[in-house]
Formats: C-alpha cells, sequence, structure tokens
C-alpha cells in the first residue's frame, strides 16, 4: 500500500505540478524532448530518491512506467493543477513538491526541481 501511494504521488509530483507552472497538458508534459517531459520526469526521480530514503523501494522502471501511463491520457487533458491554474485556485503544491522538499530537508536530500516548482507555482498563486 505504501508503495502505491509513493508511486502516485511520485506521478502527481511530476505531471501535476509541470502542467500547472508551464500551462500544459498531458500530451505537452509528455512529448519526447521537450522542457515539459524533462520537468516532469526530473521531479518524478527527486521523488522517487525520497520514497527510497523513506524505506519505500521506487525503481527508475516504476517511473518509467507511470511517464508510460501518462501517455496515454487524451493529449488534450489536464491535471487538477493545471485547472488550478485556470480557475485560479489554491493548488495541492504543499501535498506534492512541499512534501518532497520537507522530507528531502530532513534527509540531506538535494531537490532543486522541486524547489523550483514549489517557488514557481508560490509566485504564480500569488498574482492572483
Amino acid at each position: 500500500m505504501k508503495r502505491r501511494m509513493w508511486t502516485k504521488l511520485m506521478m502527481n509530483v511530476g505531471v501535476n505540478q509541470t502542467c500547472m507552472v508551464y500551462g500544459g497538458t498531458y500530451g505537452s508534459a509528455t512529448e519526447r524532448g521537450s522542457e515539459q517531459r524533462r520537468s516532469l520526469v526530473a521531479a518524478m526521480r527527486e521523488a522517487r530518491v525520497v520514497a527510497n530514503a523513506e524505506g519505500v523501494a521506487i525503481a527508475e522502471a516504476d517511473l518509467s512506467q507511470m511517464v508510460e501511463l501518462l501517455e496515454t491520457l487524451d493529449p488534450a487533458g489536464m491535471p487538477s493543477m493545471a485547472q488550478d491554474r485556470i480557475a485560479r485556485r489554491k493548488t495541492e503544491v504543499e501535498e506534492f513538491s512541499g512534501t518532497i522538499c520537507r522530507l528531502a530537508a530532513e534527509r540531506g536530500i538535494e531537490v532543486p526541481q522541486n524547489e523550483w516548482l514549489y517557488q514557481r507555482i508560490r509566485e504564480i498563486e500569488a498574482s492572483w
């Protein structure tokens, strides 16, 4: 159960936050070679490292499987945080990168992509 929850958190950390910051969709976030895909994968990798430090074994293959799953979604669709940006609603940033950044700090792990996403989302929310 814990592993499944961490895997879902890893996926959400990548796709929700990346789509929110870039104003993207599932299609733009998973487009091979794009900056959005780089952001999505980097954020997920950091979450995977934190999960492992927390004693939850998540492998690179699990990350790849989640990206492959995202590639099957409607390319025009958007995760909830991208919808929050459009509607100018408070997002789940604390639950996503807020959690990863806090746990990483406790373990002495660097998570620059999640820190950047956290800061950028807070800036976007503050502009409303």
